[in-house]
């Protein structure tokens, strides 16, 4: 069992935006979706997205 529920965070991320944190010593992007929730991902699995200003 999941305590953490990181498979339903993961799922609420897909297809939405969001700004770029940092990154790790190995390249990883760091978000922050919500304020207590950090996540490390490959830059393979995101696409750069411009806003439109």
């Amino acid at each position: 069992m999941d305590d953490m529920r990181t498979e339903e965070l993961f799922k609420s991320l897909v297809g939405r935006r969001y700004t770029i944190r940092g990154f790790d010593d190995f390249g990883q992007i760091e978000l922050r979706p919500k304020r207590d929730h950090v996540v490390w991902i490959e830059t393979d699995l995101v696409k750069l997205v411009r806003t439109s200003r």
